[in-house]
């Protein structure tokens, strides 16, 4: 793991995102390569236990869509803050304005719930799952930000998305543990929320087969919210591409023409 003190920074190369974030302030590089935040929490338990956590994150080697942090940022032997890899793209949360065609759009969806399983089978739990920490590379390949946010090894977390908090309270269910059941529902969760804004939205001019596709994706997942609604005990929530598989998007685009 490389380390530069934070002294050695200098703030004039840098450019401050305009970004909400309760936990960093966070910088690119001119080049837009090299991406740094600074922690805003000066609690030393809080800062050792992401020193630790990104310890074991960098021990895993195969986490693809992860962006994980290389570099720590020391100041008088403390952990402060960390450098990554910049994405350049979009966030999730504006994949409508960047693309138009909604099966393309789905396709990203699909890439990103498939990049979810693959953090999964690496034993981390991405846990506060939403569309502003899942980056789109120009080639619409899907990365997930906020790697310290994770759960991993004997680090535990209970942050999690406001969809998915606003759902379990809804139902009464007390959170005990953030698992990767939890990260399944929010990103479903996210996925309905984005489609339902962007399909009912009366200041977009989509034609009527544009809404009728979307509104087949939404009627897919909203089976999987009727069946939780429907069984008491606990059951396996399924990952979005084992609900809407890329033949589903090929088969939807073939109906379109």
């Amino acid at each position: 793991m490389n380390k530069i003190n934070y002294h050695d920074i200098d703030f004039n190369e840098l450019t401050k995102l305009n970004v909400e974030s309760s936990e960093s302030s966070i910088y690119v590089d001119k080049k837009r390569k090299r991406l740094y935040k600074i922690f805003k929490t000066r609690d030393l338990t809080e800062l050792f236990d992401k020193s630790e956590k990104l310890d074991l994150l960098v021990q895993k080697n195969h986490i693809k869509r992860m962006i994980v942090p290389d570099t720590k940022i020391i100041n008088c032997g403390c952990f402060v803050g960390t450098v990554e890899e910049y994405i350049n793209g979009v966030d999730l949360s504006d994949i409508f304005k960047k693309y138009n065609n909604i099966n393309d759009i789905m396709g990203i969806f699909i890439k990103s719930s498939i990049a979810l399983e693959e953090i999964h089978k690496e034993e981390i739990v991405v846990a506060d799952v939403h569309s502003g920490n899942i980056r789109i590379d120009e080639n619409g390949n899907p990365y997930y930000l906020d790697a310290l946010s994770c759960c991993i090894g004997d680090k535990e977390n209970n942050m999690i998305s406001y969809l998915l908090y606003d759902y379990l309270k809804e139902k009464g269910i007390q959170i005990q543990k953030v698992t990767k059941e939890m990260d399944k529902l929010s990103f479903m969760l996210m996925t309905y929320t984005l489609l339902c804004q962007n399909t009912f939205d009366e200041t977009k001019e989509l034609d009527f087969n544009s809404r009728f596709e979307r509104l087949k994706y939404l009627k897919k997942i909203l089976g999987i919210f009727e069946l939780l609604n429907s069984i008491e005990e606990n059951i396996d929530v399924p990952y979005l591409h084992e609900i809407i598989k890329p033949s589903h998007i090929k088969k939807y685009k073939k109906e379109m023409h």
